[in-house]
């Protein structure tokens, strides 16, 4: 009787120490340069997350711009390995045009690259039509 309990602890011991106790998570930074300037801060979330390879995937992007936002505005999303040398998968959209000084919001849904890495880059850029407005940077791992 009490091998069995024994074994069965250990069991119980080794399957709860394979379950990770911190969720992995997307943390969009205010990291965000290109060239010298630094560029407006834009806000971003992500549902799911973390992303799931293959299945769709909503960006929910806003700010209120210094900068307005043309009829031929563009937001850019990158997946990009984790040194952001090569992009894995690219999605633009159609942003809002948004007068400069007002409030800019888009939702995005997608379905997400398959095969994601287990560590990469999210980039989430809004472009109006080829200057960079805002953006901001996510490092999943």
């Amino acid at each position: 009787m009490n091998r069995n309990f024994i074994f069965i602890l250990l069991i119980a011991l080794s399957v709860t120490n394979t379950i990770p106790l911190e969720k992995r998570s997307t943390n969009f930074t205010d990291v965000c340069y290109y060239g010298v300037d630094p560029r407006e801060i834009i806000s971003a979330s992500v549902s799911p997350d973390p992303v799931i390879s293959g299945q769709n995937v909503t960006f929910n992007v806003s700010r209120t711009l210094s900068n307005a936002i043309t009829n031929k505005g563009l937001i850019y999303i990158d997946f990009c390995d984790d040194d952001s040398s090569s992009i894995i998968y690219e999605n633009n959209s159609t942003a809002p045009q948004t007068a400069a000084g007002s409030s800019f919001k888009a939702n995005l849904t997608f379905e997400a690259p398959a095969n994601l890495p287990s560590s990469y880059i999210i980039q989430v850029l809004v472009m109006s039509p080829s200057d960079l407005i805002g953006c901001i940077i996510a490092s999943v791992s």
